[in-house]
């Protein structure tokens, strides 16, 4: 099982370590985040130095403006907000639930969105945009889906040597 484990984090490294293509693992860089908010509106942010600049898509109902924090719906359809930490280098998150309550606080590099199309992306900050990276596209397909669907249909028959090296690796 482990190495079978170690087999399905290969080919995800080698699929996300992939040039630009359609489909999971593509990438691009964009001066804004096109993103669905709690409530499922469609809105994009542009960095501007010092906070988020929002506006609707389409003309939705909405009001350009500028916030510190992004308000979006991660891939599991939570909500969370975010703001960028500039000592860390990191977006600060924060869970938000039905009622509007703020939960712990984490960090991390990446920002996990859903896009207007419901694609799930991951975002990183670069400059004065982000780095875009295709996760899973709207009907649940992605990286790992193409994986575990190769190794169920022919897990006997994979046989994949993955050299480690020397020492204890688990």
């Amino acid at each position: 099982m482990l190495r079978s484990l170690r087999a399905i984090a290969a080919m995800a490294t080698i699929l996300a370590a992939s040039p630009v293509r359609a489909g999971p693992g593509e990438h691009h860089w964009s001066p804004n985040i096109d993103y669905l908010t709690c409530n499922n509106t469609e809105w994009s942010a542009i960095w501007d130095g010092n906070g988020f600049l929002h506006t609707p898509h389409n003309h939705m109902r909405g009001a350009k403006h500028r916030d510190s924090v992004i308000v979006y719906k991660t891939w599991d359809g939570s909500c969370w907000r975010a703001s960028w930490d500039a000592a860390a280098a990191k977006f600060k998150h924060e869970p938000i639930d039905a009622h509007g309550n703020v939960g712990p606080t984490h960090e991390d590099i990446v920002l996990n969105y859903i896009h207007w199309s419901k694609a799930k992306w991951t975002a990183l900050r670069d400059d004065n945009g982000f780095l875009h990276i295709l996760v899973a596209e709207p009907d649940g397909g992605g990286i790992f889906g193409g994986i575990k669907d190769f190794v169920l249909k022919n897990g006997a028959k994979v046989s994949v040597t993955i050299p480690f090296p020397s020492g204890d690796h688990r």
